[in-house]
C-alpha cells in the first residue's frame, strides 16, 4: 500500500492542538518600517558598540549575526576560539549550539510526517519497544515535541547515568541514553503539564533513527543540514572539538575570574545528541531559517505548523506570551511573532531569533560562559535586539 498523499497529511495537521491560532505562522516580512534597517542595528551603530563593550569587560566571546531576509545585514566576532592555540572568533567559526539543534532533530521527525513513515498523534510504543506501557502506549510524538511527555529525569530531563564516561561514538551514545530512559519512570501522565526534557527528544531521535532505518546522525546530515546549505555544521566528537582549528572552544569563568577551557580538564563530552550539540557557525544558522522559510526542508504549511505554539511555557517572560512549538519555541512580543530557540551549556550559550512578520532574524553563538548563570550577556544581546525591532515596527 502507497503512503499518504503530501495534501492528505497536511490535511491531517489542522486537526492537531494548536495555541489558539494565536500565533499564526508567516514567513512573508511585512512592509513598512520593518523593511528598513534601524540606524541602531547598522553596522558601527549603538548594537555593535554595545556588543564590543561587553566583549571589551570580558563579557562576551563570539559571535553576533543580523539578517534581513537572505541578506546579511551585520555580523561581528570577538574573543578567542582557542585561547591557548591563538585563534580568534571569525566568520566561519563553528559553535556548540546546544539545544538549538532541537529545531533540526523536529524538522527531520516533521519531514518523516510529510513522507508518510511517521504521524504526530502516534504513540512511542508504535516505533519502539522496551518501554513501560505507561509510556509505550500514552506518550505520542506531539508529547515529545512539545516537552509534555513526563519523560525524563527532572528538571531538564537530562539522564546522568552512573558516571561512567560515556561512549565516544556518537551513535553508541544515543544507545546508552536510550537505554536509561527506557529504565524511568514517568514523571506525570502526558499532556498534563510541560516540564522542559531533553531525553524526550533523544526518544525523538531514536524514533527518527528507526524508521530511517540508518545513524539519526546521517540522517540529520542528509535531509536537514546539507539540504540547508550549512556546509559547515555537523555533530562533533570530543576529539574533533579539541583539535578542528575552527570550533571555538568551551570557556567557563570561575569564581576567581579564570576562564577555563572546559575541553582541557575532565572527561570532556560535547552535548551531540537529538537533544541539541550541533557545531555550527553562525552563518549556517543562517541558511537554515531561509531554507526553512522558501519551503527547502519542510512544505509551508508543515513548516508553518512546526514553528507555530502550541503548549503555554510556564514561566514567560514579561510583555509576551512564551509556547513550546514542535521543537521551536514561539513568542508573541508587543505584538511581534518571535519563533527560534535558544541554548546553553557549560561554556556554551547561544538564541536564535526569527521575526517573519518583518523579515529579520538574530544569531548570538557565545563560548564564554559565567560559573553560574550561563545566558546573561546572550540574553541582554538577543533582547537588545528585540527591543530595537519591536520599537521600531511600533
Amino acid at each position: 500500500m502507497s503512503g499518504p498523499s503530501r495534501r492528505h497529511v497536511l490535511g491531517l495537521l489542522g486537526s492537531l492542538p494548536l495555541a489558539g491560532g494565536l500565533l499564526a505562522c508567516s514567513s512573508a516580512p511585512a512592509s513598512g518600517p520593518g523593511a528598513e534597517v534601524p540606524v541602531a542595528l547598522r553596522p558601527g551603530g549603538e548594537f555593535e558598540r554595545f556588543v564590543a563593550d561587553l566583549a571589551g569587560r570580558g563579557e562576551f566571546s563570539g559571535t553576533v549575526l543580523l539578517a534581513r531576509g537572505r541578506e546579511e545585514v551585520l555580523a561581528v566576532s570577538h574573543g578567542m576560539a582557542d585561547a591557548q592555540q591563538g585563534t580568534p572568533n571569525g566568520a566561519a567559526t563553528r559553535f556548540g549550539t546546544a539545544s538549538i539543534g532541537k529545531m533540526f532533530t523536529a524538522v527531520a521527525a516533521a519531514q518523516l510526517v510529510e513522507q508518510g513513515e511517521l504521524a504526530f498523534d502516534a504513540t512511542v510504543g508504535r516505533y519502539l519497544d522496551g518501554f513501560p506501557a505507561a509510556i509505550a502506549d500514552t506518550v505520542t510524538v506531539h508529547h515529545l515535541l512539545t516537552h509534555t511527555s513526563g519523560i525524563g529525569a527532572p528538571p531538564t530531563g537530562t539522564t546522568r547515568g552512573n558516571g561512567a564516561p560515556p561512549p565516544a561514538d556518537l551513535d553508541e551514545r544515543l544507545d546508552a541514553d536510550l537505554a536509561r530512559i527506557r529504565q524511568l519512570p514517568p514523571q506525570f501522565a502526558p499532556g498534563t503539564r510541560s516540564a522542559y526534557s531533553n531525553d524526550g527528544f533523544t526518544v525523538l531521535g531514536a524514533i527518527v533513527a528507526r524508521l530511517s532505518r540508518r545513524s539519526f546522525f546521517d540522517h540529520v546530515r542528509e535531509h536537514v543540514l546539507a539540504p540547508a546549505g550549512m556546509d559547515g555544521s555537523d555533530y562533533l566528537t570530543a576529539e574533533q572539538v579539541r583539535t578542528a582549528t575552527d570550533v571555538a572552544h568551551p570557556y567557563r569563568v570561575q569564581e576567581s575570574g579564570e576562564a577555563v577551557d572546559l575541553t582541557t580538564i575532565g572527561p570532556f563530552v560535547p552535548l551531540a545528541s537529538p537533544a541539541g550539540g550541533t557545531y555550527a557557525p553562525a552563518s549556517d544558522l543562517h541558511a537554515f531559517v531561509v531554507a526553512l522559510q522558501d519551503g527547502a526542508l519542510l512544505a509551508p504549511g508543515l513548516a508553518d505548523l512546526v514553528t507555530t505554539g502550541k503548549v503555554p511555557v510556564q514561566r514567560p517572560g514579561p510583555d509576551e506570551l512564551r509556547f513550546h512549538g514542535y521543537g521551536f519555541t514561539d513568542t508573541l512580543l508587543r505584538g511581534h511573532r518571535v519563533f527560534g530557540h535558544s541554548g546553553s551549556s557549560p561554556g556554551h550559550a547561544n538564541n536564535l531569533d526569527v521575526f517573519p512578520g518583518l523579515g529579520w532574524m538574530s544569531v548570538v553563538l557565545g563560548n564564554r560562559t559565567g560559573s553560574r548563570d550561563y545566558r546573561v550577556t546572550v540574553d541582554a544581546i538577543a533582547g537588545r535586539v528585540r527591543d530595537v525591532l519591536t520599537a521600531e515596527a511600533g
